[in-house]
């Protein structure tokens, strides 16, 4: 029994946050931090995920609720149904019922060193509910063992959706009597209203891209990963690999010796007789 793996928490609670009885911190991260709380209206144990960072002000506060509440409507059997998304005292905070589980870090407590293949059933679970958010244009932001509860079954899902949302300043006048105002997320309609990009460049180097306007941008999302070592390093890896193939060109069918150096030292690395080569898109263009 997974969920009574863990001896009972103190029936004396020395803290209260609204009407919550908090009795055990079970966790925290840079970002968020959860509490094993009683909440006497429902008349049972909740986890109650907070912040760590208070939402600056009712902007930044009313962006978080809707990112959480958004996140809340999501239906997936990897997700934890939650009970409740709310404020106290300016701050926000989401409560998933704790008949759902005890969160991964608990479980790992009382039950050191899982099998592997049980991890990685877990993994793809968890994988499969995390991309049911993303097509809802929901992240996580935050996944941490503290966010991840496994049920007596074995079963795993992920709690407390856009509970990390991060408070950036953002460099708008949004409609709003002040300016420099934080946020906790950025409408990607006002980005495009107000940062204007072509879909043109002319060139990159390091980190940025700049269009034929002579603008430019940092590549903040690394070119969804390509340029994870930025521009420069996969210029010199272009010019060094033409430079080693010039003399074959575009020859099509046949391969390169270099496929051949290349498939004997995946062989030595991984053990294996051997090696398929494929690619998507992006890897193509990598």
């Amino acid at each position: 029994m997974v969920a009574n793996a863990l001896p009972a928490p103190s029936a004396n609670p020395i803290r209260s946050f609204g009407r919550f009885a908090l009795r055990q911190l079970l966790a925290k991260s840079a970002a968020t931090m959860v509490w094993l709380a009683f909440d006497p209206v429902a008349g049972h144990e909740v986890m109650l995920t907070l912040p760590r960072v208070q939402p600056a002000d009712a902007y930044a506060l009313e962006l978080w609720l809707r990112d959480a509440r958004l996140a809340a409507r999501l239906d997936h059997p990897n997700l934890a149904p939650v009970a409740e998304v709310g404020v106290q005292d300016h701050w926000p905070f989401i409560t998933v019922d704790r008949s759902h589980g005890i969160t991964l870090g608990e479980w790992f407590a009382a039950h050191p060193g899982p099998q592997p293949a049980e991890v990685v059933g877990w993994v793809r679970d968890l994988l499969q509910g995390l991309a049911f958010a993303h097509e809802a244009g929901v992240a996580h932001l935050n996944p941490q063992l503290h966010s991840v509860l496994i049920n007596e079954r074995g079963g795993v899902c992920l709690m407390a959706l856009a509970a990390a949302c991060e408070v950036v300043e953002t460099p708008f006048d949004v409609a709003r009597p002040r300016n420099n105002d934080r946020g906790m997320a950025m409408d990607a309609g006002l980005l495009r209203e107000h940062v204007k990009t072509g879909s043109f460049v002319q060139s990159a180097s390091g980190v940025t891209v700049t269009d034929l306007d002579g603008n430019t941008y940092y590549d903040l999302t690394g070119s969804y990963g390509v340029n994870v070592f930025g521009v420069d390093f996969y210029k010199q890896c272009m010019a060094e690999g033409s430079a080693r193939v010039q003399d074959l060109g575009p020859v099509l069918g046949a391969y390169h010796p270099c496929v051949a150096s290349n498939v004997a030292r995946l062989r030595e690395i991984s053990g294996l007789d051997e090696v398929s080569f494929h690619m998507s898109g992006t890897e193509a263009v990598m």
